[in-house]
């Protein structure tokens, strides 16, 4: 097992740099065969100080829900709180420090810590200066991490970087990602190399290793990689229609399911009018064949009965006549 404890540091100009070796894929990320997911849970907890999380709550959130979205909707990490805030002489103490929580049962495996440094009097060991030089560390137990431990220098993010950036890059070594030097990256340990948020390639990085975790997982099932695959492309349409259409969150996602396996069976076979009505009924409440009749007639110059239809369809979805439209087209164009 090996101790990795990487960190961010300030130089000339407020740019910043660290120590670290660039390893993993393509000379710049993972580390050694995806063992970081496979061997703990999903998402990773990080406990944060109740007082601190308050102050930068938007910070993590963002960063949640940035490795929310580049993981196509699953949970990776999760920020809780706890009272207080573990204030140790040294980083290095916080090993014993986690063992000491997990032996009275406060803290379980996969749960890490989230330690704030804002008294130059505490954790005196970072290794390049505290007075103007670390942002952040992240320390693991090598690949199998079941334990880990994050600090924040606020003492030193005074100086200009933003706990947002600093949260990705040490949250991302946690999630087994590497420092890499060739390109503009949240992995990048220079400052004015951070792009505000994910970059394309970062975000591509987390998706495919986190599928590629699941492959890992699953090996040869290929029915449960496929049932990620097609949940990934039912929400990204739940929330298309949500937010185009004004349905509950929970009605979209109903509607969205019921589009895609209505496409699906379609690029099977074609399909019968017990398919229609079954589809028609789930979405509209009402069969097919009126549906269908409506429509032809309103084609004709008579809209009376696709009118009633639409105000049916819109009770029926908590929305407006307006936008049933489209989703009826959906259906019967």
């Amino acid at each position: 097992m090996k101790i990795i404890l990487l960190s961010l540091t300030i130089v000339t100009s407020l740019a910043l740099t660290s120590c670290g070796k660039i390893r993993g894929v393509d000379g710049a990320l993972y580390v050694e065969n995806g063992k970081r997911w496979s061997n703990t849970k999903l998402p990773l907890t990080l406990r944060v100080p109740k007082k601190y999380y308050d102050k930068y709550k938007k910070e993590f959130q963002d960063a949640e829900a940035d490795f929310q979205t580049a993981a196509g909707g699953k949970d990776l990490i999760d920020f809780v709180t706890y009272d207080g805030n573990y204030e140790l002489d040294k980083f290095t103490d916080s090993r014993s420090h986690w063992n000491s929580l997990y032996s009275q049962g406060l803290i379980d495996h996969g749960e890490y810590i989230v330690y704030i440094k804002d008294d130059k009097e505490h954790f005196t060991d970072f290794k390049t200066g505290i007075d103007g030089s670390t942002l952040g560390y992240a320390w693991a137990w090598g690949t199998d991490i079941y334990w880990g431990a994050l600090s924040l220098n606020l003492y030193t993010l005074k100086l200009g970087a933003r706990v947002y950036d600093v949260l990705l890059h040490e949250v991302g070594h946690f999630l087994g990602f590497q420092h890499i030097t060739e390109q503009i990256s949240w992995m990048n340990p220079t400052h004015t190399l951070w792009p505000v948020g994910f970059a394309g390639d970062d975000e591509e990085w987390v998706y495919d290793k986190y599928f590629q975790f699941i492959r890992d997982t699953y090996g040869k099932d290929l029915e449960k990689l496929a049932a990620i695959d097609e949940r990934k492309v039912i929400e990204e349409k739940a929330e298309s229609i949500e937010e185009n259409f004004g349905l509950s969150a929970d009605r979209s996602w109903d509607v969205s399911r019921a589009i895609f396996h209505l496409s699906k069976v379609r690029n099977k076979r074609s399909l019968t009018e017990k398919d229609y009505n079954i589809f028609s009924n789930k979405l509209l409440g009402f069969n097919y064949k009126k549906g269908k009749d409506a429509l032809e007639k309103h084609i004709q110059g008579d809209g009376a009965e696709l009118e009633e239809l639409l105000v049916q369809a819109a009770e029926v979805n908590g929305t407006t006549p307006e936008h049933m439209t489209e989703i009826m087209g959906e259906l019967f164009l």
